[in-house]
Parts: C-alpha cells; structure tokens; sequence
C-alpha cells in the first residue's frame, strides 16, 4: 500500500534513477499501476539478464499478480512482482497455498539502504494476506549477493535446478528457495494431536500451543 507520508511525485516518476544515491527518508513504497508499466520495463532491463515479454508486463496490472515498486521523487529504485499459484490439496491435509515470486531486485547503486527489505516485506505480507502458507523462488547458483539477501530474510535452498535459466545463449543452473509463512493446518495432524494432549493433561504436563501465530517471514523486517 502507499505510504500516506509519501512525498509528492515528480512528473517523471516513470524513469529509472540512472545515478547518484536517494535519501532513504524520501522513498516510498506503492502498488503497480497502468502509469508505471514504462518504468518498471525499464528496471527489469536494467536489473535483470532475462528478457521478459510483453505478455508478462501485461499480467502486472492483472488481480492475480502482487506487485510492488519502491518510488523517489527522481524515478523508481526497485521492483518486486509476485503471484500465488495453485493450491496444492493432498488427502486428509488442509490445501497449501503457495506463493511465487517472479522478479525482485534494487538498483545497485541503492542498494544496503533497506529498500529490498522493506519491498520484500510488503510482498511477503500481502502474500500472507491472500493465504499463502509458503512463498518460493528461483535464484542463479553463482548470485551469490542475492542468496545471502534471501537467506537473511527466512528463505532456504530447496532443490539445485540444473539449466534452469537460458541466458546469453547458455544454459544456468538455478537454486529453488522456499519461505515459510506459517504451519499449513492438517485433520490428520490434528486426530494425532489428541493422544498426546491427553496425556500431558493425565500428567499435569502443560500442553504446548500449535504454533499458528502470524507469519514472522512476513512481520520481522
């Protein structure tokens, strides 16, 4: 959501920031908008070896997609667009509803000013919103930058994806990461759950609480 304190936008907000470095205080945070779709083509060029097309920017301005831009009065400094997949539904287990992230990134040259981590949060908090119980991505093995950024904020290597990317005529191996927003409730879990209460009760033993508080993925940053 726009940050109420935001200060007034400059008439040319669409344009990448092409030098020097924003005061973190005059950065805000908004949804996509029809009026940006110019300036995020631009930052995904800029930001990003994979050539996205036209079809995917078109999908930004879409219900289905979650996507948020980091903004100065100079231009846009980042970008974060996501969406949430399909559920997985297994017998006797509650669905699992999983969020993706498609493109994430923050100039460089403004970059270690918490931009990215304040992006990603509004990401993660809106994917836990729309009931996400995980959120994933993909990133190059040889990134090493940015899986320090995702592990520092709660995501994990899944699974090594040989040729994942196809960038500059060559084939790149990716790492599946996965974040955990919160426990995915189960009926089973649950039918299990008895026996164990009701011995601690037998016993006097406190019984400990499911852990299905808000997801700290999403809240901590």
């Amino acid at each position: 959501m726009a940050d109420p304190a935001a200060p007034p936008r400059a008439a040319g907000l669409d344009r990448v920031v092409i030098g020097g470095r924003t005061d973190a205080s005059s950065v805000w945070y908004e949804p996509m908008s029809r009026g940006r779709m110019d300036g995020v083509q631009a930052l995904h060029t800029e930001l990003f070896p994979v050539v996205y097309t036209q079809a995917f920017y078109d999908t930004l301005l879409t219900d289905g997609m979650v996507t948020y831009l980091a903004c100065c009065e100079e231009g846009l400094l980042g970008v974060s667009t996501a969406r949430v997949l399909e559920a997985d539904a297994w017998p006797c287990f509650q669905p699992a509803v999983r969020g993706y992230i498609n493109t994430f990134g923050v100039d460089n040259r403004h970059r270690r000013r918490k931009i990215g981590s304040k992006l990603l949060s509004n990401t993660l908090q809106e994917l836990a919103r729309r009931g996400c119980n995980t959120v994933e991505l993909h990133v190059l093995t040889d990134n090493l930058p940015a899986l320090g950024f995702y592990r520092k904020h709660g995501f994990r290597m899944s699974q090594l994806i040989e040729n994942y990317y196809y960038i500059d005529h060559q084939y790149c191996d990716a790492y599946r990461m996965v974040c955990q927003l919160r426990a995915v409730a189960s009926p089973l879990a649950s039918l299990l759950r008895l026996p164990y209460t009701y011995a601690c009760r037998l016993f006097g033993v406190p019984v400990p609480e499911p852990d299905d508080k808000e997801p700290a993925a999403a809240l901590e940053y």
